[in-house]
């Protein structure tokens, strides 16, 4: 990087480990001497978009780019604020490539996300795609563009997200169908104090005396077709009663977060449909 105050720019995708959804992502950023500053942007151009202040250094001798979200900027999402994923990332310099990977953390520092990073120098992307102008077709291109959005988000067909305010408790059955894989995750968004659990997956033990912590414990199914119920069995009700346990079940399509609070051996059943 120059030491000059020049905006670079950088743009690509945001990949989470969790479920390996890819989000488009830019970083606009200034240095002035070893400190970076300016702007990052998560979907642009899509539902929910996202510009947050960024801050951190650049380690000229190892070429590492140490970044921090600090705060929103502007947002199109009507989400609370105690759901947004702030970033850290840790990015290594490389030709005119920005590779690494992000830890996000919501506004009370737990984890909400883990995940790599790859963003390209905006002048080298521009450049590539007036190649490709003179040599393809405007509609060819326009059918790409239209396979990426497909495995990136539907600008359409934006994520259904589900929150239910109201706690799970004993017996409850919650139905929720998805049609295509999913992830399965449970945690503790509370202070942590020792809540075990015990959850069955069409009558198969998935997780036995699991003590839940602030960080999500996800599980991925791709067979989702065969999967038809979660029964969540609260096995204590640790040193801060009830057993409380946050749920979240979440595609490419849809997001359903729960919560359930039960005392020692109750349990609740989510269905699939």
């Amino acid at each position: 990087m120059s030491y000059a105050q020049d905006t670079l720019i950088y743009q690509g995708f945001l990949v989470t480990s969790e479920t390996g959804i890819m989000y488009p992502y830019k970083l606009k950023i200034s240095q002035e001497n070893s400190n970076i500053e300016g702007f990052s942007i998560t979907n642009e151009n899509l539902d929910n978009e996202t510009t947050n202040k960024i801050i951190g250094s650049y380690i000229k001798k190892n070429k590492i780019l140490e970044l921090k979200e600090k705060h929103i900027v502007e947002t199109s999402s009507t989400e609370s604020l105690k759901n947004f994923c702030f970033l850290q990332l840790n990015l290594t310099m490389k030709k005119k490539e920005l590779k690494g990977s992000f830890v996000g953390y919501f506004k009370d520092s737990t984890i909400c996300s883990t995940g790599d990073v790859l963003l390209i120098e905006d002048k080298v992307i521009q450049k590539k795609i007036k190649k490709l102008e003179k040599v393809i077709p405007k509609e060819e291109l326009k059918k790409i563009q239209n396979e990426i959005n497909k495995h990136v988000i539907d600008k359409n067909e934006p994520n259904q997200v589900v929150d239910i305010t109201e706690p799970l408790s004993n017996n409850d059955i919650f139905s929720a169908s998805f049609s295509d894989p999913f992830t399965f995750s449970v945690w503790d968004s509370q202070k942590e104090d020792g809540d075990m659990i015990k959850v069955l997956v069409d009558d198969r033990v998935l997780l036995d005396d699991f003590v839940i912590t602030n960080t999500k414990h996800v599980i991925k199914f791709y067979d989702y077709k065969k999967t038809s119920y979660f029964k969540i069995i609260a096995k204590n009700v640790g040193s801060r009663p009830p057993n409380s346990v946050n749920i979240e079940l979440k595609s490419n399509k849809k997001e359903i977060q729960l919560q359930s609070k039960l005392d020692s051996s109750e349990y609740v059943y989510i269905k699939i449909n």
